[in-house]
């Protein structure tokens, strides 16, 4: 398996999170999607993911520092909204989580990918 594949992995676990519950309280709960205010919250998840994916599978070196920097942007964006959910007393959905590890994912992904040998032509 080729080691760009690690930071489209990353990516993917990102726009999935987009749709599993973020949050939840008295029963109900609530993807990035389906979010009351409506679905701007998991459409930036969506996006983030999309873009760190489609860096990621490029595997060019700028394309790699694209994708962390990007990776990094949505780690704090949901490390942001996880706080947010547990400051208003509601239980925090695992869609969160995935987007957490997706985008940790998605780093280490794309470190390893840059960090990868290049192969080496041999005249025979």
């Amino acid at each position: 398996m080729d080691k760009k594949f690690i930071g489209v992995i990353g990516g993917a676990l990102i726009v999935i999170s987009a749709f599993l519950p973020w949050m939840g309280m008295l029963g109900i709960s609530f993807s990035g999607i389906g979010h009351p205010d409506g679905p701007v919250f998991g459409l930036i998840a969506v996006a983030f993911g999309a873009m760190v994916g489609g860096f990621a599978f490029l595997s060019k070196k700028w394309s790699n520092i694209l994708a962390i920097i990007i990776a990094f942007f949505e780690l704090g964006y949901m490390a942001l909204l996880l706080s947010a959910v547990s400051e208003r007393n509601m239980d925090a959905g695992m869609g969160l989580y995935i987007g957490l590890v997706g985008a940790i994912v998605g780093i280490v992904g794309c470190v390893i990918s840059m960090r990868q040998p290049k192969a080496t032509e041999s005249i025979a």
